[in-house]
């Protein structure tokens, strides 16, 4: 049993982060499913093994890099439920509206296929139309795979979107 991927990221360095118990749980079902392999293999995961986290998690295929616009696999209820549809089969830059996609998508997301890093984040983020108005957190991991340990072909990730306290947008990138 690993807790390492690439030999950097730790679940101890996850828990420095965050403390959210369902993030955790998949963050450790990851790092295990390496199996003492750089990264582990996403096409050999079985994601009923964490089936009630499974609604919060969501997978990309990198297999032909990020310039392509790589498509998501896979997308958990809780997922779908935030953006008001289906996502798989869709790219971010399909389904990511907030102002900040450099930061957030270019330049963590995807960093997890250009990097070969694990990417975090946490967001406040405030959502409003003529209609409603709320503000909500998402807290989210994201793990490099890989078939054969060294080229990067799917990410693996995990988000929760908890309604939250008003206040000013939050954001929190990082590589791990």
């Amino acid at each position: 049993m690993t807790k390492d991927v690439c030999n950097v990221t730790t679940i101890e360095a996850i828990r420095a982060l965050t403390d959210n118990p369902r993030l955790l749980e998949f963050a450790e079902f990851v790092l295990d499913a390496a199996q003492g392999k750089p990264f582990p293999d996403y096409k050999s995961i079985d994601l009923m093994d964490i089936a009630p986290l499974v609604r919060f998690v969501w997978a990309i295929d990198f297999s032909n890099g990020i310039g392509d616009r790589p498509k998501f696999v896979f997308s958990g209820t809780q997922v779908d439920e935030h953006y008001g549809m289906n996502i798989t089969g869709k790219c971010f830059e399909e389904i990511y509206v907030e102002p900040d996609f450099d930061k957030a998508v270019t330049g963590n997301y995807y960093q997890v296929y250009a990097q070969k890093k694990v990417a975090y984040t946490w967001r406040r983020v405030h959502y409003f139309d003529e209609f409603i108005e709320r503000y909500k957190s998402a807290e989210a991991i994201t793990f490099p795979c890989s078939t054969n340990g060294v080229d990067i072909n799917y990410g693996l990730g995990f988000i929760e979107y908890s309604p939250t306290a008003k206040g000013p947008d939050e954001k929190v990138f990082k590589l791990l």
